[in-house]
């Protein structure tokens, strides 16, 4: 009987998937005490909504060529590792899709209140007829609060046209005002009202 390696490739494949899952779980905890990463555009739902496949495909080729190291029968190494490969597939896929149906790979929109004092970051998003969108704002250089959202009807997105839209920046809170089905002009928008994070 052949005795079981682990091939070092394996080895390697797992020490980065297991990186990449406690990058994951820990930007999750972050989330749930509402710190959210963010820099340059990119933030921390993007961030986990790319870590998600890589860990999928790690955890495959990592598990195939182990396989492939400890199964004499090639043959049979390729079918389990294409079993594998459905299996993950089938699982990971539906959560993915789901996750940017939610937001998870929408853009980002930057804005700055009147007295340059806060630092407001939209992520609009749209599914079927729901719209909706999450407000933050910078704590520092690469994190942000969740100050409120909005939603809309239809599937409309404000951020994306920037007519709308508008901020109005008062002393210790500021206004969101919206289009939302059937509003077009400024004085018909839905009115959201947000206090600053600091």
């Amino acid at each position: 009987m052949k005795k079981f390696t682990f091939p070092k490739l394996s080895i390697i494949l797992f020490i980065i998937f297991g990186v990449l899952k406690a990058i994951q779980f820990l930007l999750q905890y972050l989330q749930k005490q509402g710190i959210y990463i963010y820099f340059s555009g990119f933030g921390t739902r993007q961030i986990i909504a790319v870590i998600i496949p890589l860990c999928v495909m790690l955890f495959i080729f990592a598990v195939a060529f182990l396989l492939y190291k400890n199964i004499p029968n090639k043959r049979w190494a390729f079918v389990w590792a294409f079993i594998l490969t459905i299996v993950m597939l089938f699982v990971a896929l539906p959560s993915h899709a789901f996750m940017f149906a939610f937001g998870y790979g929408s853009p980002y929109y930057e804005y700055t209140s009147d007295d340059k004092k806060h630092e407001i970051v939209v992520q609009d998003n749209s599914f079927l007829f729901d719209g909706n969108g999450s407000i933050y704002e910078k704590t520092s250089f690469c994190t942000m609060k969740r100050v409120g959202g909005y939603s809309t009807d239809d599937g409309l997105c404000p951020f994306r046209n920037d007519k709308q839209f508008y901020f109005v920046w008062n002393e210790n809170d500021f206004e969101l005002h919206h289009a939302f089905f059937g509003s077009e002009k400024p004085h018909e928008f839905k009115v959201v009202k947000m206090k600053y994070a600091k």
